[in-house]
């Protein structure tokens, strides 16, 4: 935490041997100021080089797409900040070991072609609990060879689509599944129990 420092210091978007970075509970700083850093952190000359990025209880709105740059990023913790758009997808090379995205306001992950948000493969805590999700997203698979140690989707809005889909896909049969040790949808106003997971043999 700096107060007296009243902008994003973009100096550090220029350390070309940065491998860790703590910039947490700045909120003096503004959603386009922060997203201004995230963005140079993420095309600067250490983008493939950063491992752990802790940014959490800031005014950060959009979760930029340039994150795919940030192949070796093996920690991200953007909670309790303002997120309600992730701008694109990231795909299978960016593989964070811990990803936290609690405590926003995001109401859908994006995914490309091939089902993938990020990549799985490392995965150890996928944490999106308190954001505006209304379906679990289609987004892992259980097919994986790699189970993941704890999915959390706790306090979200699960339940509630106008669809009546608990989990995307689950209606026309391309809900995918997934493959996790501990998944967590408590405090969700789920209806019905999830009979996704045993179609699709989570």
């Amino acid at each position: 935490n700096c107060p007296n420092m009243k902008n994003f210091p973009m100096a550090i978007t220029k350390m070309p041997e940065l491998i860790s970075l703590n910039i947490s509970n700045n909120k003096q700083w503004g959603a386009d100021d922060i997203l201004a850093g995230m963005r140079g952190l993420a095309t600067g000359p250490a983008a493939e080089k950063i491992q752990i990025l802790y940014a959490r209880q800031n005014q950060l709105e959009i979760m930029p797409k340039e994150f795919r740059n940030m192949k070796k990023l093996g920690l991200l913790d953007l909670a309790f900040n303002k997120i309600a758009t992730i701008e694109a997808p990231y795909g299978k090379e960016f593989a964070p070991v811990q990803l936290y995205l609690d405590n926003n306001l995001i109401d859908y992950i994006p995914h490309d072609a091939d089902g993938y948000y990020c990549g799985y493969d490392d995965v150890e805590n996928f944490s999106v609990n308190y954001n505006k999700l209304k379906k679990v997203p289609n987004i892992f698979n259980s097919n994986n060879l790699y189970t993941m140690n704890s999915v959390s989707f706790g306090g979200n809005e699960i339940g509630t689509a106008e669809d009546g889909e608990m989990f995307e896909g689950e209606s026309n049969g391309t809900y995918k599944g997934i493959k996790v040790k501990t998944l967590t949808l408590s405090m969700n106003p789920l209806k019905k129990y999830p009979k996704a997971f045993a179609d699709s043999n989570s």
